[in-house]
């Protein structure tokens, strides 16, 4: 017997699981000599999932010492209609599912106040020609298990609310999904948590995505295997009608490139790395793409897997950064601020949220590919950006012949090219925020001027490009100024100048008119704090 949809549906009004009304609720204590076991939770409740496992020993870092689990309905919950419907479409043995709602808590002291560290939602699958149950985490939000403190930097967390025995509880994480299979798959679940990242609603069904990427999906034969990826036209497809443009880079083998010189190839490398790390240290997700192997260990062009990364760790002691520049620099004349990245933060649907993945781990042998985010309006990449302001840095210290300590310092620092740039795209009221808190080394602030002018004539957004020494990137997280670039200029322009809108260095501030410039002190004479992403990059849905 199939699916049949309930002819009563009751009240749909909820249109997520986070807020629909939950049933039989049970309460567990897990405190630590309780007697309970992740791993026995797990095996007793949801097949032994090695995926709910990490999630519930996330929640143990975090020292969960109590649970909430409620089963969520068809007549409570409109998107669950939704999901069965889409399943029966595409298996007409598809009988029922089971949803369950967790919720991990801090303290199990009822008579505290009880704080959320993370939920998850399962949903098992049952279908009459298969004698096990299908489950899979339909969604899940956990506290990430570091932060900045431990030079971990995640700006894509955001808040969310859920349903609880005491009324609505939040909890501020990246959402985690994964596929059930047959109408979605890792493409899927990857474009449904980036843009979970930067939407208004924060969330993104699979039928819209479905929808958005006109696949089509037919019901299956008995025996057919299930195909519901989503190729790289259809992802496009999907990120367009979300309202967004994205920056592409691919790091194609050597083999396939074989009138490419190494140095081209390196170079290869180092847009890749520069074009990822520019998308989500603005505070916008990218789609990381990889072939996979078999168990033969021989390539599997059919065979490939894509995450979301939304996310870097920091290592302040990296031998890499002053290795690459001392004995591998490749003649850049620069320090790459993504040298100090050691791992890129991502969801895999198959192992679970908050994996780091080495930044080198993916080299040209799995022909990395990447998709990152990017608003419409902006026409011009990190890469050839940076390239840009560290033209005009030499250029500027070229003039430069008195000043005080610092000014000094940061024109022989850009002329023996060992700068430190960091590229980023941000929103003017977050610069102006900047300056006004970005009290420098020597207690000096902003004068007032700098920010009355700017505020009259920067755009809504541009790139921004940092500009450091390594002693001072890598410890203190200082710098010595800034540089700000028009983002909504192609790079194949013929003004001199295009894209030049300001540049900050110690004692001064230069803003640069459509017809003139402008020289004028900015009452900080030594180096000050890097900026600081402490908000989402929202964009507002497209009209």
């Amino acid at each position: 017997m199939g699916y049949t949809k309930p002819s009563d549906e009751g009240d749909q009004s909820m249109a997520n699981f986070r807020l629909a009304f939950g049933r039989n609720l049970q309460t567990v204590d897990v405190g630590r000599g309780k007697g309970f076991s992740n791993f026995e939770f797990c095996a007793r409740h949801f097949a032994s999932s090695p995926v709910l496992r990490r999630i519930l020993s996330l929640a143990r870092k975090h020292q969960y010492t109590s649970l909430e689990m409620q089963e969520i309905g068809e007549s409570d919950c409109a998107l669950l209609v939704e999901e069965n419907e889409a399943l029966a479409r595409r298996r007409r043995d598809f009988q029922r599912s089971e949803v369950r709602r967790l919720l991990f808590f801090k303290q199990s002291d009822l008579s505290q106040a009880k704080e959320l560290l993370g939920y998850a939602i399962t949903k098992r699958d049952f279908f009459a020609s298969d004698p096990v149950s299908r489950l899979h985490i339909y969604e899940a939000v956990v506290r990430p298990p570091r932060d900045q403190h431990t030079n971990n930097f995640l700006h894509t967390a955001r808040s969310y609310e859920i349903a609880s025995i005491d009324g609505v509880d939040q909890v501020r994480g990246v959402l985690f999904a994964q596929q059930n299979g047959f109408t979605n798959s890792c493409a899927q679940v990857a474009l449904r948590t980036a843009f979970a990242c930067v939407l208004p609603e924060g969330d993104l069904s699979y039928s819209r995505i479905n929808q958005l990427a006109g696949l089509e999906l037919e019901t299956l034969k008995p025996g057919e295997r299930s195909r519901c990826g989503l190729d790289l036209v259809q992802i496009a497809k999907v990120i367009s009608g979300c309202g967004y443009d994205f920056v592409k880079a691919v790091h194609e083998p050597l083999e396939r490139n074989a009138e490419a010189s190494p140095d081209a190839m390196a170079q290869a490398e180092l847009n890749y790395q520069q074009e990822l790390y520019g998308v989500i240290e603005s505070g916008l997700p990218a789609l990381l793409g990889f072939n996979t192997f078999n168990k033969d260990k021989k390539e599997d062009n059919h065979s490939k897997h894509i995450v979301p990364v939304f996310g870097h760790t920091f290592n302040e002691d990296t031998w890499v950064a002053p290795a690459d520049h001392r004995y591998f620099g490749k003649g850049l004349g620069y320090y790459p601020s993504e040298t100090w990245l050691s791992n890129y933060v991502v969801h895999d649907e198959n192992f679970g949220p908050y994996y780091c993945i080495p930044r080198q781990h993916l080299h040209e042998a799995q022909s990395p590919s990447l998709l990152g985010l990017r608003p419409r309006h902006v026409k011009i990449d990190a890469f050839p950006i940076q390239a840009i302001a560290l033209d005009f840095t030499r250029k500027l210290a070229g003039n430069i012949e008195n000043g005080g300590l610092w000014l000094k310092l940061f024109a022989y620092f850009a002329k023996e090219g060992v700068l430190v740039l960091r590229t980023l795209l941000l929103k003017k009221e977050h610069y102006l925020d900047h300056l006004a808190s970005g009290v420098s080394w020597l207690y000096q602030a902003s004068n007032p001027k700098v920010s009355e002018i700017l505020t009259k004539h920067l755009p809504c957004e541009f790139w921004m490009v940092e500009f450091s020494v390594p002693e001072l990137f890598s410890s203190t997280r200082h710098k010595l100024g800034e540089v700000l670039l028009r983002c909504d200029i192609p790079l194949d322009t013929g003004a001199p100048k295009a894209h030049l809108l300001a540049c900050r260095i110690p004692e001064y501030v230069i803003y640069y008119g459509e017809e003139s410039e402008a020289i004028f002190p900015s009452g900080i004479s030594s180096h000050v704090p890097l900026y600081h992403m402490d908000s989402l990059y929202i964009h507002p849905s497209p009209s």
